[in-house]
């Protein structure tokens, strides 16, 4: 029974540093990408200003309405766009797989620590590629097939689609699970001989 942990910095898509944590085991493999840096700076920074153009704007175009006033109706623009900001801002994400069970479980956590789960029921790990316009992205994806009687559907869920790892931190990422998925099948085939 070995178990494994790596560590590594990276960049993501938008040059921001990301680190990678991977822990793996025999039954299972964990894999954590997080930002790294102060959100303390940007995530204050946009709803103050916000707060003082609602402030200003209150004053210049009601100037009947008092002071007071003015800042609280700033301060609930504040508290709103803050809320509303840690909302959209994911910090980490990460993939767990457990050998006894056939699937991917896949965390996102915002800003205030709201974790969000997803299970997807395979464990088909791709590198695909989206085009647009000027470039070429590359994400990680579990390829899901559901079929029945009549049909055969496929179904692509991206992972660590919020934080875009770059091809070098996916590349680590993909090879560190075929690696665990390839001895899942190993460890199969020789319990069953």
């Amino acid at each position: 029974m070995s178990c494994f942990h790596l560590s590594r910095q990276f960049a993501n898509a938008k040059d921001q540093p990301i680190e990678v944590h991977i822990q793996r085991h025999f039954n299972y493999i964990q894999i954590k990408i997080v930002k790294n840096e102060s959100f303390a700076k940007s995530v204050v920074l946009i709803p103050l200003c916000i707060l003082v153009i609602i402030v200003y704007c209150l004053h210049y175009y009601l100037e009947d309405l008092p002071v007071y006033l003015s800042f609280t109706l700033g301060g609930f623009g504040f508290l709103f766009s803050y809320f509303l900001l840690c909302n959209l801002i994911i910090t980490e994400e990460s993939v767990l797989i457990i050998r006894s069970i056939h699937g991917v479980q896949y965390n996102y956590r915002n800003l205030l620590g709201k974790v969000t789960s997803k299970f997807i029921s395979s464990t088909n790990i791709i590198i695909n590629e989206a085009t647009t316009m000027s470039k070429v992205v590359s994400y990680l994806a579990v390829l899901e097939v559901q079929s029945s009687q009549l049909s055969t559907s496929q179904q692509i869920h991206p992972i660590f689609n919020h934080l875009v790892p770059r091809i070098d931190c996916i590349k680590l990422v993909y090879s560190s699970l075929y690696d665990f998925l390839e001895n899942k099948q190993g460890a199969s085939q020789q319990t069953t001989v």
